[in-house]
């Protein structure tokens, strides 16, 4: 499993639970300062996947890169 780890075409981790649009949906209502709950409520992710969006989008673009979305 380590080594499959090292190899990003083998192992890409657990495929996000949102798309790159919704991502961008996400950051517009942030500029225009809407909550996470009523962001959550909007886009349909959950409110964790909105706070996670926020707060970690290097993460987050490195995600959607390795599965190609």
């Amino acid at each position: 499993m380590a080594a499959a780890k090292d190899d990003p075409r083998k192992y890409a981790g657990r495929k996000p639970s949102y798309r790159r649009a919704a991502v961008e949906a996400v950051r517009g209502l942030l500029l225009q300062g809407q909550g996470a709950s009523a962001i959550a409520k909007a886009t349909r992710l959950s409110r964790q996947t909105v706070v996670r969006i926020q707060q970690d989008s290097g993460t987050v673009e490195q995600a959607l890169a390795r599965w190609g979305m």
